[in-house]
This record gives structure tokens, sequence and C-alpha cells, in this order.
């Protein structure tokens, strides 16, 4: 005799939160493009925030994400995250923000590996991570200017 179960059937769906100001005319071409505009989701945090920006082909910002808020001097990453909203945004890059309640404008080694990583999952996916920008409250440092990391 043949039993039969239900598995539910499901979707999902992306949800706009809320709304954010940023200059229209201006594309994401620049890391300091990128922080003049985002810059306001770090100041005076006393925690690590990963923020992702999402842009399409021309790079204009689609959206932009809170991917994750941690301690003084870290913060988890859930790749997961970061890729599900890309995919459901319809972006074809990812400028990835965190920043350094320290103050320091230095690449971590975690710095480095998560970015890494993340470069390895977009790929997979066929979403180029355009940068990696840490901000403290007095500026910021382009990983893709400054490193030897291969972004896209």
């Amino acid at each position: 005799m043949n039993t039969c179960e239900y598995i539910p059937m499901v979707s999902v769906r992306l949800v706009r939160e809320g709304k954010m100001k940023y200059a229209v005319n201006e594309n994401m071409s620049s890391p300091e493009t990128v922080y003049k505009q985002f810059a306001k989701l770090f100041r005076h945090q006393i925690q690590e925030k990963l923020v992702a920006v999402f842009v399409n082909t021309q790079l204009m910002p689609m959206g932009v994400q809170i991917i994750g808020i941690g301690t003084a001097s870290s913060c988890n990453i859930d790749n997961a995250a970061i890729f599900r909203s890309a995919l459901l945004s319809g972006a074809t890059g990812i400028i990835l923000m965190h920043n350094h309640p320290s103050g320091s404008l230095v690449v971590s080694a975690p710095d480095r590996e998560s970015t890494e990583r993340i470069i390895a999952c977009g790929k997979m996916l066929g979403i180029d991570v355009m940068d990696h920008i840490i901000v403290t409250d007095s500026g910021y440092l382009s990983m893709r200017e400054t490193t030897d990391i291969k972004f896209s």
C-alpha cells in the first residue's frame, strides 16, 4: 500500500523595508562615492556592521542591506544572506562595506579570508563582488585598491 505525505509549497520574496536617499546621478564606480553615499550607516557605531550594496550593470544602486551586526571587533558573515538578497534584487554586483569601531583602517586576516570566500561564492552565482570597503568615523579603505585580492 502506497502512503502519501504532503510537503509545503514555498516561495521567496524580496521585502522592501524602507528607503534611503542617494545622489541619483552617481553610480558606484569609485570607493569614494560609495563611502560618501553609505558612510552614514556606520557613524558612531560601537559594534562591527556588515552592509551589502547591490548594483546593476551600470553600477547604480538597486538596494542596500545590513547583513550582520557583531561585536566591537568582529561580525559573523552569512554568505547565503548576502547572495539571497542580491539574487532577489536582480543585482549583477555587490559592494561590501563594514566598519572598524576601533578606528583602524588595516585589513585584518579575517577581513581578507571572508572577502575571498564571498568572492568565490559570487563567481559560482555569476554575481561580481566589486569591492570591500572598511569604514571608520575618520575615513575609509578600499580593499580593491589596497590589497592583491582579485575582485571581479
